[in-house]
């Protein structure tokens, strides 16, 4: 399945998280992108409507959080049940109401190590939120690359260095890849 992104995700976190641009490459692997910045480091990925799922990893904190963009507005630091699926099966997990992005606000998801450990260990991941008219929004994601997008990632991290200038293969899987989204606490780093 060819999937195309309209935006990188470096270009998408500079809106959302209004953080200067940077000249680093992004990494791919398979629908999941990372990379290592000078404040941050992440691992995420998009879906067809452009809403980005990944870990955050900061450098001054120590700390690694998972965010979401659904396309939802909230109150900052409003909490919430969201309920999500994956293969393994389907958990409710709280999401913490963050920054106003363009058009919606970035969601974190806590706990962070029961988050983490269904994304490296499954292929998708559906999240399922109740909205105040009676409806719920869906909204799903690729896992495919994640387990390794986060593995490296988190492995340059640690040094604080950026990764290596890797040209991705320029077939029409990976030619269009575009992602990203910052987070909450678990130390990784």
């Amino acid at each position: 399945m060819q999937r195309t992104f309209g935006y990188s995700l470096l270009t998408l976190f500079s809106m959302l998280w209004l953080l200067p641009n940077s000249a680093s490459a992004e990494q791919i692997s398979q629908d999941w992108v990372w990379s290592v910045e000078q404040d941050y480091a992440f691992a995420a990925t998009n879906n067809e409507q452009k809403r980005i799922f990944g870990q955050f990893c900061y450098y001054k904190t120590g700390l690694c959080a998972y965010i979401v963009d659904l396309g939802i507005t909230c109150k900052k630091s409003d909490t919430f049940p969201a309920l999500i699926n994956t293969n393994a099966g389907s958990r409710k997990f709280d999401l913490v109401c963050g920054r106003h992005l363009h058009d919606s606000n970035a969601l974190i998801i806590k706990p962070f190590h029961s988050i983490d450990n269904l994304v490296t260990h499954n292929q998708d991941i559906g999240f399922a939120i109740a909205l105040r008219n009676g409806k719920f929004k869906v909204v799903h994601f690729s896992l495919l690359g994640s387990k390794q997008a986060i593995k490296m990632m988190r492995s340059y991290a640690k040094q604080n260095v950026k990764p290596p200038a890797i040209k991705p293969k320029p077939d029409s899987e990976t030619k269009n890849k575009s992602l990203r989204k910052p987070g909450e606490a678990g130390n990784y780093l």
